[in-house]
């Protein structure tokens, strides 16, 4: 077995062991190579007792393709584990990422390492469409909606905002959010080590009539990501965050981790 393939099966093998689909979080950064491929599995799940009809965990498993420097799509196949029940097929996802290619400066005083103090390094949208297992194309929805990533020294913060449109008049649209603000702490030669926090949010029928924010979803915790480049151009990324929930609808804590590699 030729190194790419362990890789690919130790991806796998991360993915079925983390237990499936609760809330599954994301940062979706405004970052895109053309010609590039990545793969993907995110997973999340749930600490501690599992309240009202939330899974215990899930996963998502992708394969993206980035056609031009300013779009990068990619199929997601999401599964989820009840409290009760085995894993289940969840959902079919079709996500699409969409930068500005130059990205915009404005310096303001150099940082002491040739950088400008501060930089817009990134900006652009993202559109998905997901179709649930139970509903089908009847019970899909839209995201949609701007991200933005702004460094401050050696500060870089990435910030989603998106506005959820199902397709069911009897549902109204929600917004949704996820911020993360990470710092270099360790730098290896042929990876890097950043450690920072992630804040992530939902609000159903934020447009007409807004959920109190005690039944509003949000979290905020603490997280590392890293980056390894490998030989023959591969790049392997991985996050873990531990997120608690800040009202009382939100489950106490969620373990949320990703690996992907691009190539």
């Amino acid at each position: 077995m030729n190194v790419l393939s362990r890789i690919l099966l130790s991806i796998l093998l991360l993915g079925c062991a983390a237990s499936a689909r609760a809330q599954v979080f994301e940062i979706i950064e405004p970052d895109v190579e053309a010609g590039g491929f990545e793969i993907e599995v995110l997973s999340g799940v749930v600490l501690g007792e599992v309240e009202g009809d939330l899974d215990r965990a899930g996963h998502e498993f992708s394969l993206g393709y980035a056609p031009f420097s300013f779009w990068f799509s990619e199929a997601v196949i999401a599964v989820a584990k009840p409290a009760d029940e085995g894993v289940e097929y969840d959902a079919f996802e079709w996500e699409n990422t969409f930068v500005i290619p130059l990205a915009i400066e404005d310096g303001v005083a150099p940082d002491g390492e040739g950088r400008d103090l501060f930089a817009v390094e990134g900006l652009g949208a993202y559109l998905s469409w997901e179709v649930p297992r139970e509903g089908g194309a009847g019970d899909s929805s839209l995201s949609v909606g701007p991200i933005a990533a702004v460094r401050v020294g050696p500060v870089e913060s990435v910030l989603n905002l998106f506005a959820e449109i199902p397709f069911d008049e009897d549902e109204e649209a929600g917004l949704a959010f996820a911020l993360s603000v990470a710092t270099p702490v360790a730098d290896f030669g042929r990876g890097d080590v950043s450690l920072g926090f992630e804040g992530h949010g939902t609000i159903d029928g934020a447009f007409v009539d807004a959920q109190p924010l005690d039944e509003q979803g949000h979290f905020l915790g603490p997280a590392v990501y890293s980056e390894i480049e490998l030989n023959n151009g591969y790049a392997l990324e991985s996050r873990l965050a531990l997120l608690f929930g800040l009202t009382e609808s939100s489950s106490d804590a969620v373990a949320s981790f990703n690996i992907s590699l691009g190539f």
